[in-house]
């Protein structure tokens, strides 16, 4: 009988060889080709739609016409380039049985975060770095998929020492659909003023129910400073307005 031996020289031939099958498996996996795998999702933003190209260049043929708010798969990432100030990379994407290409700087990414417990002002709702000293708009959600979307405005009613607020109060649900987005359903609507002098005469308070749908989907957009932000962008750009009745 005899006994083969291994010396270390062929060990270590057999552990190179092994950490590059290993190495390359992992290199395979993690290709851009194979984003298509992930669960990495956009959004389109402009209200005419992206053109989906046969290629990541804007000479390259048409293939159709994805429209806004449409949330579709991050396939492959192309070439970066700067189109009306934006800038932005290719992406490959799937829309209408149809791979093509589609300009990144027009979408962004659909965030997976959670909401309960959540309040989005006007400000990162829309994705608008801005801020409004007149007029606020703030969604908040809570543990039991419920949602208050409040306005507030500033309201003088003739008189300087009558001065302050305005507010409209819309409450219901929401819910996730299969690709990311919300839906959210309000059936109250509470809207009165809240005047800093008491003695001040205002009008009576309103409240209805309603039946209003309203779209939006939680993406992370880009702030001014280069960082990312958690957001609310509107979906569909008209509410649908079922009715409205006086409580």
């Amino acid at each position: 009988m005899s006994i083969t031996t291994t010396n270390n020289n062929d060990w270590h031939r057999v552990g190179i060889l092994f950490a590059l099958i290993i190495s390359g498996a992992f290199v395979g996996r993690c290709s851009i080709a194979d984003k298509n795998d992930s669960a990495t999702l956009l959004v389109v933003r402009p209200e005419a739609g992206l053109v989906l190209r046969a290629e990541a260049s804007r000479s390259s043929a048409r293939l159709d016409v994805v429209p806004r708010g449409s949330i579709v798969p991050l396939i492959a990432e192309g070439p970066t380039e700067t189109i009306l100030e934006h800038k932005g990379s290719w992406y490959q994407t799937r829309y209408n049985a149809k791979v093509g290409w589609i300009f990144g700087g027009f979408t962004w990414p659909v965030a997976e975060f959670k909401l309960e417990g959540r309040s989005f002002s006007k400000g990162t709702m829309g994705c608008d770095p801005s801020t409004y000293s007149e007029y606020s708009e703030t969604q908040n959600f809570d543990s039991d998929a419920g949602v208050e979307e409040r306005y507030d405005s500033a309201v003088n009613l003739g008189d300087e020492r009558c001065a302050g607020v305005h507010f409209s109060t819309l409450s219901g649900s929401y819910i996730r659909m299969p690709d990311q987005s919300l839906q959210l359903h309000f059936t109250r609507l509470h809207s009165g003023q809240d005047l800093e002098n008491a003695d001040c005469e205002k009008p009576a308070d309103t409240r209805k129910k309603i039946n209003l749908l309203k779209q939006f989907v939680p993406v992370l957009c880009q702030a001014p400073d280069g960082s990312q932000r958690q957001a609310l962008w509107e979906k569909n750009a008209d509410a649908l307005w079922v009715d409205a009745q006086a409580e």
